[in-house]
């Protein structure tokens, strides 16, 4: 697909189109109780997690414990919880099993992901999963517990507030001769549009679900200029890349991108918009 006129101003509007003004980032309630759910299979991390909760002094948080992986599916099905801490090994099972079936059923509340030792491969999986957050245990002191359980629910709140804005508005951006998307801050695709699932190569829903963007990129120093653009200026524009498409298939883009920042200078989400440049004289 190429576009008239200047390169890449046309796709920078796009993407400003993609989402309406709304509130990003909500501070929390404090007069609110956060109920959070512990499935691990050691009494002992409950307890450690129970000393860690009982000196958030900041928060009020009311800890409930399930032991097993079939009690934790039960117990996310009832969906009595704001959040819910997971342990990676449970018994015969692991936790990012676990996950995965809490996404299948549909359930978006936030988990964070805990682990006996850090390992850079688990952390990737498991925000592939859709973990919120990962803790290392013997490294979590309260004030970290803290915010990453209110980084989670705000996370959740603004995921939210996209799928809202994203229903609103699907069907115009649904038509638009460009290739719009919006990803999380992990690589999970959260929206695409019809352009876009053409220029990927017309993946099925199912696949599409499955992409990470960054997984996308042909060449890995492309993906780091560009992931280092979004976090040095907060734009990328006009970035040619070659993608490679779910077929297996290659497809030169241009690629307008900015990130979304909350107030203390996290990335929430990036959008974008891409055109197909393969063509192109």
């Amino acid at each position: 697909m190429v576009l008239s006129g200047a390169p890449y101003p046309y796709a920078e509007f796009a993407s400003r189109l993609l989402l309406p003004p709304y509130q990003t980032e909500w501070p929390l309630d404090l007069s609110q109780t956060i109920r959070i759910l512990l499935i691990d299979d050691d009494q002992g991390d409950f307890e450690m997690t129970r000393v860690l909760v009982s000196k958030i002094t900041r928060t009020r948080i009311e800890l409930d414990w399930v032991s097993s992986y079939e009690e934790g599916i039960d117990a996310l099905q009832d969906q009595e919880h704001d959040v819910y801490l997971v342990d990676y090994y449970l018994e015969d099972q692991d936790g990012l099993k676990l996950v995965h079936e809490a996404r299948e059923m549909g359930i978006r509340k936030p988990m964070i992901m805990l682990t006996g030792r850090g390992s850079h491969a688990v952390d990737v999986e498991a925000m592939k999963a859709g973990v919120s957050d990962y803790l290392v245990k013997g490294k979590v002191d309260p004030d970290v517990l803290e915010r990453s359980i209110r980084y989670s629910l705000e996370r959740q709140r603004s995921e939210e507030a996209l799928r809202d804005s994203e229903a609103r508005h699907r069907g115009m951006f649904d038509h638009f001769p460009i290739g719009l998307y919006r990803t999380s801050t992990e690589g999970d695709l959260i929206y695409a549009n019809t352009t876009l699932v053409d220029i990927l190569g017309d993946p099925d829903s199912e696949t599409l679900q499955t992409v990470y963007a960054a997984d996308l990129f042909v060449n890995p120093v492309d993906r780091q200029r560009f992931s280092d653009m979004l976090d040095q200026f907060g734009v990328a524009r006009g970035f040619e890349t070659q993608l490679r498409r779910t077929d297996g298939t290659l497809v030169l883009v241009r690629n307008t991108a900015r990130a979304h920042r909350a107030e203390d200078n996290r990335i929430l989400y990036v959008e974008g918009a891409v055109e197909d440049i393969t063509d192109a004289d």
